[in-house]
């Protein structure tokens, strides 16, 4: 069987992981460039994409509670519109009835003819101070006694009266209205008129908001006026006021035109001119902003391509302009070394591209240099190995830095290093003469030669004849001594 899966990550990984990339980034040009890309171009741009994600989100959710406000609101005055007419023309009715006098048949017919041409007109009743119907629109309904119906007791008064809807015969939404018959300013009867109010229901039936959303007209004192389910306006009227109250939680008293998110829904509410009425819109809060989510994650897509492009296109900036840093510091490193055979080279025509040349322009003069310098030292090399007398080269304590062929011969030294780094006491030994001519050389007087005698370095005693001058450095300070010797 294998090995089980790891369920986690060891901290140390990490931890190696997070210091390998921060040692990139602060040790690298790349990773300062990808720093500066981020900090000052992706983290803008990021805080920019969700400023507008969110502005936006916004601004459609007060565009849809706008328009829920609009449609309550032209709900409201197609209504009050539907209900003013019928009062109009029964206010007209009125005047015309006052001007009949004690016709009665007039009268009759004129309510009969009104009741045809306007189907809206269910029913109406000219009723007199008592209570008492004069005549009403269908003759073959007996005459009854209005007096306690609260429509004669507001028309009496001089008051124009519109009933709530209720449901008449057959579940039909009807309505109750009344207008003072007036003559010479006084009331003389009252005319009574049950409307059809279908036409509400058509016009809250035709307006559609989506898949979940309606429309809908209750009334303040807790009840459903029209609904597009029909069984909601058919329950009692304590489940109709609990319906209301589940999409209006602020309660049925409603003044002004409103517009709210509330308990998972979108809802407006815009109150009906001269009525207990308010129209009240209502959609769910998913449907209602769908788009407003669709456009967030949109939006959000867009941010993450945008940032995974950005991201492509800063890498590839910042490599751009780090890969020739990086071939130039290369470069410099092998020409520290010595190694001038591959210089950097680009095609880029910009200020890299400028330093590039500038710099292989650099290389091939120190080349050129280098090598007149190494010519030189070669020529001096020849020169110093073909004299004839011996050279030794001593630093100011005396010790051999330098000698030539003719010196190993003289002294019997098979190389340069058997004598490199010694005191010359130990070469030429330390003879009275020979400590006299190097002390006052180094006290920088010219050339002083003096005859000594020398044991060997392979045992033989030789007579020289030896010549010590000082040599200078650039401060003019004495540095060392030049010793010739000739056997």
């Amino acid at each position: 069987m294998g090995s089980p899966l790891p369920t986690s990550y060891s901290p140390f990984s990490i931890s190696s992981l997070l210091s390998s990339i921060s040692r990139f980034l602060r040790g690298s040009l790349l990773g300062k460039l990808l720093l500066a890309m981020i900090f000052g171009i992706l983290v803008p741009l990021l805080g920019l994409g969700i400023f507008l994600t969110r502005t936006g989100e916004e601004a459609i959710k007060a565009t849809v509670l706008q328009d829920h406000r609009q449609i309550a609101q032209r709900a409201a005055g197609e209504i009050e519109a539907f209900l003013q007419e019928p009062l109009s023309v029964l206010e007209t009715t009125a005047g015309m009835m006052a001007n009949l006098g004690g016709s009665t048949w007039q009268r009759q017919a004129a309510l009969v003819a009104l009741s045809l041409e306007r189907p809206i007109f269910k029913e109406i009743s000219l009723v007199d101070t008592t209570g008492g119907e004069i005549v009403t629109s269908d003759p073959a309904q007996p005459l009854r006694n209005r007096s306690q119906d609260e429509a004669f007791l507001q028309g009496i008064k001089g008051r124009v009266y519109l009933s709530e809807m209720h449901l008449a015969g057959g579940r039909l939404p009807t309505m109750t209205v009344s207008v003072p018959v007036k003559e010479v300013g006084t009331v003389q009867g009252v005319l009574i008129a049950q409307l059809d109010a279908r036409g509400i229901w058509d016009l809250i039936d035709r307006i559609k908001i989506g898949q979940t959303g309606s429309v809908s007209v209750f009334s303040k004192k807790g009840f459903w006026v029209a609904h597009p389910d029909k069984g909601q306006i058919l329950m009692d009227r304590a489940q109709q006021a609990q319906s209301i109250l589940k999409i209006m939680p602020k309660g049925l008293e409603v003044r002004e035109v409103i517009a709210e998110e509330a308990g998972g829904n979108i809802w407006a509410a815009a109150p009906v001119a001269n009525s207990n009425w308010v129209v009240m819109t209502s959609q769910s809060e998913a449907e209602a902003l769908d788009m407003a989510r669709k456009m967030k994650g949109q939006h959000r897509l867009f941010l993450i391509l945008g940032l995974i492009l950005s991201i492509l296109i800063g890498w590839g900036i910042a490599y751009s302009v780090s890969r020739p840093i990086q071939s130039l510091s290369q470069a410099t490193k092998r020409i520290s070394q010595g190694d001038f055979t591959e210089l950097p080279q680009t095609r880029r025509q910009d200020e890299i591209g400028e330093l590039n040349l500038s710099f292989n322009r650099m290389a091939v003069s120190l080349r050129d240099t280098l090598a007149g310098l190494q010519a030189a030292r070669d020529f001096s090399e020849r020169v110093v190995e073909n004299i004839p007398a011996g050279l030794i080269v001593l630093s100011r304590d005396i010790r051999v830095q330098r000698t030539n062929q003719a010196l190993l011969k003289i002294i019997g030294a098979k190389s340069s290093k058997e004598v490199a780094g010694k005191d010359i006491t130990e070469i030429l030994g330390s003879e009275e003469g020979l400590m006299d001519l190097i002390e006052k050389s180094l006290k920088g007087r010219p050339s002083q030669t003096q005859e000594m005698k020398a044991q060997t370095l392979d045992g033989r005693e030789i007579e020289a004849v030896v010549t010590g001058a000082p040599f200078f450095g650039p401060s003019r300070q004495i540095e060392g001594l030049l010793l010739l010797v000739q056997d």
